[in-house]
């Protein structure tokens, strides 16, 4: 027997919102919800012989005020086929999401889109793009598709990725031609997982800086810069023209590897990260804001 078909219309605000934990950090998001348990409820259902719907009132009470204003509402600010379309095209380019409210608003005065949706529209639009695939299937292909130079170690007894390090061929011809200095360094707490991601910078000889290759760690010990430096090492062409001086912060994972894989290079540290910590920790001992200017000069 066929099973009638039917509908239910709801408030916005109905139900509850239920947390859950973070299966990387096994904590509970704190976010905001606008959902009150609101039992407004209606219930259609379609009648084919006259072609219309029959619509039942389930309960029609709201327990909360109406809306003063739409302004930053999420169904006066939804994108129209021609504005996602124009996201979709800007997102091709790698433009940043700001710019790209920024242009629809300019396009459309009238445009009450929030920073949200468009953030939301993009995140569609690459799910659509990748299609069946992960997200670390998606940059393997991406990286053999466009020609990267690139290496990836697998967890023990699985077919689990755990490191990636990749590279343009074009930043492997100017590292060959300007190998003497290296600057390296970890980003943190910006990316969706969570692991760093290591940088590694070059500079020209008219100053000017270029990446030599990224890399995905998921974790920060001795072994894996071992293999980062490897890798790095593997795309200069000469043996003999290795980097002379290699920058980096205070961490003693990998200072303690640099000059295993580089015994003719210098080591320094760098200028940026000392000055930071020296702003952080000498109010603790000077007290008061007067001589900001003064010790940090010296």
């Amino acid at each position: 027997m066929r099973r009638k078909e039917f509908v239910f219309l709801e408030c916005e605000r109905h139900g509850m919102y239920r947390s859950y934990k973070d299966p990387k950090t096994f904590k509970y998001k704190t976010t905001g919800t606008k959902k009150l348990g609101c039992p407004f409820r209606l219930k259609g259902r379609p009648r084919k012989v006259e072609r219309r719907w029959w619509l039942k009132v389930m309960n029609d009470i709201h327990n909360h005020e109406p809306a003063r204003s739409l302004i930053s509402h999420s169904y006066v600010g939804r994108l129209s086929e021609e504005e996602k379309g124009h996201v979709e095209t800007v997102a091709r380019s790698w433009v940043a999401t700001r710019p790209m409210l920024v242009s629809l608003k300019e396009n459309n005065p009238g445009n009450l889109t929030t920073i949200t949706q468009v953030y939301s529209c993009c995140k569609r639009f690459r799910k659509f793009v990748r299609g069946p695939l992960t997200e670390m299937q998606h940059l393997m292909k991406k990286l053999v598709e466009d020609k990267y130079v690139h290496f990836e170690r697998q967890q023990d007894d699985s077919y689990v990725i755990r490191d990636v390090f990749w590279t343009h061929p074009v930043a492997v011809k100017l590292f060959n031609t300007f190998p003497h200095l290296v600057i390296m360094d970890c980003t943190y707490k910006i990316k969706k997982y969570q692991i760093p991601l290591l940088e590694i910078v070059d500079i020209t000889s008219n100053d000017m800086t270029f990446s030599i290759a990224l890399c995905y760690m998921i974790h920060e010990c001795t072994n894996d810069y071992i293999w980062v430096l490897e890798c790095m090492k593997s795309l200069i062409a000469d043996p003999a023209r290795l980097p002379k001086v290699i920058v980096t912060d205070k961490d003693l994972a990998l200072l303690s590897v640099v000059h295993k894989i580089f015994p003719s290079s210098s080591h320094l540290l760098c200028r940026f990260h000392i000055n930071k910590t020296v702003e952080a920790k000498f109010k603790l001992h000077v007290g008061t804001n007067d001589f900001d200017d003064l010790v940090m000069d010296k």
